[in-house]
């Protein structure tokens, strides 16, 4: 079975075992492997749920490379892109000595712009950094070849310089722009059309597939194959780009680039006036709608302020595209807002008369600004339509994807009919360096006194582990009721999910001696932390998703409605790949040890707590604080 070039290449007689100092020869890595490489050479479909550990990487990197075809390896962070271009690739490249030439592709926002960078020039900066920082960009701009905004690890992702110097799909110019020679953007898709093969992120390939579906010229090359880690995020991805929406964030930068065009183009058409009055109209809309948060499209369609404020709105950027109109064959400038103005226009028309079938529309709203969105309610038949169709090779992979041993729940949201989902589990040892411990007395998350009951049971266990933990939260409303009471007792230093950037705050934890992290969704995964670092992660409830929030409300609505049971075909299954993610923060390398710690006591008390219970790695479980205590004392010991 595993006499396959892919798997001889990892196992113990193999070039990685000869050449690769501490590599480690692992079955279920080989049988991956020999599983990647057959859905290659035989352009079929391979789910895999490959644990923690057993070396997926490899395990879809060799026979990519090996197979000498094209292929697109698509991830769901710019970071672990980042890791196979920068790391994986060139290593797994030179032990099997072949000469394949990869590049990395992101969209337009992840490469500086010559033309805005030219422009930013003088531009009113808003935070107190962004001078120092728009100088280093000025600096790394004369001496870059690729243009990727990740070489200058001096800024922050977040800066509010990086919109001012890159671009998006509604302001390039394309082939008309006059720096389109010297294009960082154009230059990388030109690469790739070239590379053996390409390394994207989920987003990338998305808004690619989109593009194609309405017609128009795709982003990336033509391709035999494609394989995507971090798989499980796909779903929710894919729903983003098969829908549409429509911001007052939009609007506001569309009138900024105009002001900027008609500096540059010189139409003659007068512009200032109705600018104005587009933004006055969406001042009077964001005041209409203060009091709101997220929610359903119809709550904000009873209400008379809303109308009447999004229908003026409609009326003022309608007579901003009229006068733009006339205004751009004085440039190509002033051609490129229009054609903005002409889509936003359209789009907030769109939700101004809701009539597509299959798509909830729904809202969600700060003091600043205001999202709305149209999302489909499964993206199954789109994904069908748009990529299973195709004769590809397509893999998929995560370390979650199934529920209780059965990958169903995620075939079926993806379209996957009648796809075997292969498993392997993680290598590490679980049963003797990981507990499990669930505390006796706490109340039900529901009640109002449960932040503060689920405190008084931690501070024992980070007494025990001295800090070095991670609190999970489901909510950030929990998060900060418990952030409150830790901040008063001042015996951790707490690292706050929103104080900084992620990685910036995985660093704070790493170089802070008993740090205590707080997160929330974006920390359940994508991080990892080896070592003594991180000995406890506390998880405070069984992360079920809100049914009142509106696109979840209307997937569970979707199954009820065609027979389905709610509950246990999308609620539970979606709550346990959750919680394995959430779990996964623990054990990231053999001889890490720890306690996960969960508050919930649905997990024992509830039916349905056995499946969250069954799709865990084989941990010991305990309801003693004692036990805890004597777990660590293994490995905490002093010499």
């Amino acid at each position: 079975m595993l006499n396959s070039p892919s798997a001889i290449a990892l196992s113990k007689e193999g070039v990685f075992s000869q050449k690769w100092n501490g590599f480690n020869a692992r079955l279920a890595q080989q049988e991956m492997a020999f599983q990647v490489e057959n859905a290659i050479n035989t352009r079929s479909t391979l789910v895999a749920e490959s644990g923690t550990g057993t070396g997926k990487t490899f395990a879809y990197l060799v026979p990519a490379i090996q197979s000498g075809k094209k292929i697109i390896v698509s991830t769901g962070t710019k970071h672990l892109q980042d890791q196979l271009f920068i790391k994986d690739l060139p290593s797994v490249r030179e032990v099997l000595g072949i000469p394949c030439s990869f590049e990395r592709l992101k969209g337009r926002a992840n490469y500086l712009c010559l033309l805005r960078l030219g422009r930013s020039d003088g531009m009113l900066f808003k935070q107190p950094n962004d001078v120092t920082d728009w100088q280093k960009i000025q600096e790394w701009a004369k001496h870059t070849t690729a243009g990727d905004i990740s070489e200058l690890t001096q800024i922050s992702d977040d800066s509010g310089v990086w919109p001012e110097v890159t671009s998006t799909s509604d302001n390039c110019l394309g082939q008309k722009c006059d720096h389109f020679s010297k294009c960082h953007v154009y230059a990388a898709r030109k690469r790739a059309t070239k590379a053996d093969l390409v390394v994207v992120n989920h987003h990338l390939f998305f808004s690619d597939m989109a593009i194609k579906g309405e017609g128009f010229g795709e982003v990336l090359p033509d391709y035999d194959g494609v394989i995507f880690d971090e798989a499980h995020l796909l779903p929710e991805i894919a729903a983003q780009f098969f829908g549409f929406g429509f911001s007052t964030a939009q609007v506001t930068a569309l009138c900024r680039e105009i002001r900027i065009a008609e500096a540059a183009d010189k139409s003659g058409v007068p512009l200032s006036e109705t600018l104005d009055e587009v933004e006055k109209a969406l001042r009077v809309l964001l005041l209409a709608i203060a009091s709101k948060d997220r929610g359903e499209l119809e709550e904000l369609d009873n209400m008379p302020a809303y109308l009447d404020s999004r229908d003026a709105l409609i009326t003022q950027l309608g007579a901003l595209s009229s006068l733009l109109e006339s205004a751009s064959v004085s440039g190509e400038n002033l051609a490129s807002v229009y054609q903005r103005t002409v889509d936003l226009l359209s789009n907030l028309q769109r939700f101004a008369f809701p009539d597509e079938r299959g798509i909830v529309y729904w809202y969600e709203s700060t003091r600043r600004s205001l999202r709305l969105q149209a999302t489909p309610v499964t993206v199954s038949d789109q994904i069908r339509k748009n990529l299973l169709s195709e004769d590809l090779a397509m893999v998929f992979t995560s370390a979650t994807l199934t529920s209780e041993d059965d990958g169903a729940h995620y075939c079926q949201r993806m379209g996957l009919d009648d796809t075997e989902v292969m498993q392997w589990g993680s290598p590490y040892d679980y049963r003797s360096r990981s507990l499990m411990y669930v505390p006796d007395g706490l109340p039900d998350p529901s009640n109002f006194r449960f932040s503060e009951e689920m405190v008084k049971q931690v501070l024992p266990v980070l007494e025990l582990t001295d800090g070095h933990c991670f609190l999970l939260f489901t909510s950030y409303r929990v998060l900060h009721e418990v952030r409150e009471i830790l901040a008063e007792l001042e015996k951790y230093p707490l690292v706050i999910q929103g104080e900084a950037p992620k990685h910036k705050l995985i660093e704070r934890f790493h170089k802070t001696d008993r740090a205590v992290l707080l997160g929330t969704s974006s920390f359940w995964e994508g991080v990892d932390v080896k070592g003594d670092a991180l000995i406890c992660v506390v998880i405070d409830k069984l992360p079920f998703a809100s049914p009142f929030d509106p696109v979840n409300k209307a997937r569970l609505k979707h199954i009820e409605d065609n027979g389905g049971n709610s509950f246990y075909e999308y609620q539970l299954p979606q709550a346990i790949l959750t919680l394995k993610q959430g779990v996964g923060r623990l054990i990231r390398d053999e001889l890490d040890f720890g306690v996960l710690m969960i508050c919930d006591p649905r997990i024992r008390t509830k039916s349905y707590g056995q499946k969250f219970l069954n799709a865990l790695p084989p941990m010991r479980r305990t309801t003693r604080l004692e036990a805890v205590s004597r777990f660590l004392s293994t490995f905490l010991a002093k010499p």
